[in-house]
């Protein structure tokens, strides 16, 4: 046992002596500046998006309808930090005079993400789009519409690439008066919504 400690000293030697260069010097790509860990740009160029949100929009101004809305969509990084995304969606409004309608609609949005701290993002996003109904929205309206959104919003990273995310938009429906002003009442209102987005490189 006595000849343990020396035994110790001796492999450890031998080992030290024998390990390559490469195995403790950093190579030179490992200290080129201008490489940036995958997690510092979560969403560089040529990611891939897809994402779920629930909604809920109540009126302002001279509108009265409320929108329960479910959206999908799918997306794809332009640039870093820039998505192009198209996005489907259920609806169901409540209406006066018991004219309720449910209808569906898709739609074409950009997103910004300007500031990505840690785990939280932070994004502007809007577009446009078209919706049909099986009842007049609003009413004395058309079944068709076209939809406007735009707004801010913040995501919070859970997982490596799932964020739950979170705003407000301001929304707008119309037919552009195809059928004149008087077949136009139009509709503005605030979406509050929370969803998932999950990123793919």
């Amino acid at each position: 046992m006595r000849y343990t400690p020396l035994f110790v000293i001796c492999a450890t030697f031998f080992f030290a002596q024998n390990l390559r260069a490469d195995d403790i010097a950093p190579r030179p790509q490992d200290l080129r500046l201008d490489v940036v860990p995958a997690a510092a740009k979560p969403f560089a160029q040529g990611t891939k998006s897809f994402q779920l949100e629930t909604s809920y929009t109540p009126p302002i101004r001279f509108s009265t309808n409320e929108f329960a809305t479910g959206t999908v969509g799918v997306g794809y990084y332009i640039f870093d930090n820039h998505c192009l995304t198209l996005l489907a969606h259920g609806m169901h409004t409540n209406q006066e005079f018991d004219q309720d309608a449910d209808g569906g609609g898709v739609s074409v949005m950009g997103r910004w993400h300007f500031y990505n701290p840690g785990r939280f993002t932070f994004y502007f996003d809007g577009g446009g789009g078209y919706s049909w109904w099986n009842n007049a929205v609003p009413v004395g309206g058309t079944t068709y519409n076209f939809t406007a959104r735009v707004g801010l919003g913040a995501g919070y990273r859970l997982f490596d690439d799932t964020y739950l995310t979170g705003g407000a938009r301001y929304f707008h429906l119309s037919n552009g008066q195809q059928h004149g002003r008087e077949k136009n009442p139009s509709y503005d209102g605030v979406e509050y919504y929370v969803g998932l987005l999950f990123t793919f490189r």
